[in-house]
């Protein structure tokens, strides 16, 4: 049976045709039309296999590939549609043609909306009207097993698009911050993931990761990470063993040229102690100095290190300080003159506006971004992940 996995055009395809027909001379005109309609054409042709009941006909089907049937409905072992009824059940996707005894297309419509794909007067047929019929039919229900693969495939990516995005609003509040998450996937979904997830009384482990790649395979291992994260997170484990768990992750469950890039942290009233694994991150102090967090350590799932070499970074917190990490998305989309955006500008449009609230600042870091790309697209999945911890009144 041809499928949405082997689809060819018809013409240059040989068909196998199972015709189920009581009259063996009958049989014969059609199987020598089929030949005829071949020559005429000049195509590869159609195999046909005669069956004269419907019992062999169901066997033929159940053990034999066959593109399409052509049914006579008026068999020695089967009456009127029970034959095609039958023959729906046991054939699923193959087509069937229904071959008409008069010239009266009422049978022939009452068997399309039984399941038959189309139907044939015995009286009027022709042979390049029946080798016409039957690819029309082998080539409608390939088009039809497609646009249900689409659409089954389109359900999924939806579904997947879901969860990822309640995956990315749900975080623990942070007690004495504003918290502000935002994830947005180029493709329908990603590879980028953040949370904020509560260590104990005093602290928060935080982080905004980015797996390499995008659409579907990103945004599945970012969905295996975030799990994994949590995890660890409950199980009071620091941030060293849980950036170290991670490496030992993706090096053994990870494809091939898979990492994730991301900057993790534990954060409380006086202090952020991160590990940078290729991804900055800044903090936008009160007088508006920005303060980069390097990376500390190469991309995770790259087996660059062993887990004892991961070390932890500790900086003070400042009140009224505003902690930003973007993914690469927030800073690199180019414009139709292949300039970047750039970190400088990032940086200026966030300390611009550190006094704003959290939304506001992506909203207007997104406003300009927009106006640099113009009619380019976006290529690059965009996070930003904003803590602060205030005291003060927000900016109107």
């Amino acid at each position: 049976m041809k499928t949405s996995n082997d689809f060819e055009t018809c013409t240059q395809t040989r068909l196998n045709v199972l015709l189920i027909e009581d009259s063996q001379p009958y049989a014969r005109v059609i199987e020598h039309a089929i030949r005829q309609e071949a020559i005429d054409d000049g195509t590869s042709g159609i195999s046909t296999v005669w069956c004269s009941t419907l019992a062999a006909g169901l066997d033929t089907v159940g053990s034999s590939e066959v593109d399409a049937i052509l049914l006579d409905l008026n068999l020695p072992d089967a009456r009127g549609y029970e034959a095609l009824d039958r023959l729906i059940q046991i054939s699923r996707d193959v087509p069937i043609i229904v071959l008409t005894g008069m010239d009266d297309p009422q049978d022939g419509l009452n068997a399309i909306r039984k399941g038959a794909v189309d139907f044939l007067s015995k009286i009027e047929m022709n042979p390049r009207l029946l080798g016409k019929t039957i690819r029309y039919a082998v080539e409608r229900r390939i088009l039809n097993n497609l646009n249900l693969d689409l659409r089954v495939a389109n359900a999924e990516l939806d579904a997947a698009r879901q969860i990822q995005e309640l995956m990315n609003r749900q975080y623990d509040p942070v007690s004495g911050f504003e918290v502000f998450g935002y994830c947005v996937p180029a493709n329908t979904v990603g590879g980028d993931f953040w949370d904020v997830i509560k260590f104990d009384d005093e602290n928060y482990f935080g982080y905004v990761a980015d797996v390499s790649g995008h659409g579907i395979g990103a945004g599945f291992l970012s969905a295996q990470v975030s799990g994994l994260i949590r995890g660890l997170v409950l199980a009071k484990l620091s941030v060293r063993e849980i950036v170290g768990h991670i490496e030992e992750y993706l090096v053994k469950y990870a494809p091939p040229c898979k990492y994730i890039t991301g900057f993790f942290f534990r954060i409380n009233d006086s202090e952020i102690e991160y590990i940078s694994a290729a991804h900055p991150a800044w903090l936008i102090l009160p007088d508006g100095q920005a303060k980069e967090f390097s990376p500390s350590v190469a991309p995770l799932g790259l087996s660059l290190y062993e887990r004892c070499a991961i070390e932890t970074v500790t900086e003070p917190f400042v009140t009224d300080s505003l902690f930003v990490i973007p993914t690469d998305g927030a800073y690199e989309p180019m414009n139709s003159d292949d300039i970047q955006y750039g970190v400088k500008r990032m940086i200026e449009v966030v300390t611009l506006n550190r006094h704003r609230r959290l939304d506001e600042i992506k909203d207007n870091l997104l406003k300009e971004l927009e106006s640099h790309v113009g009619d380019c697209p976006f290529t690059d999945d965009f996070t930003l992940l904003q803590l602060r911890k205030r005291h003060t009144s927000l900016t109107a």
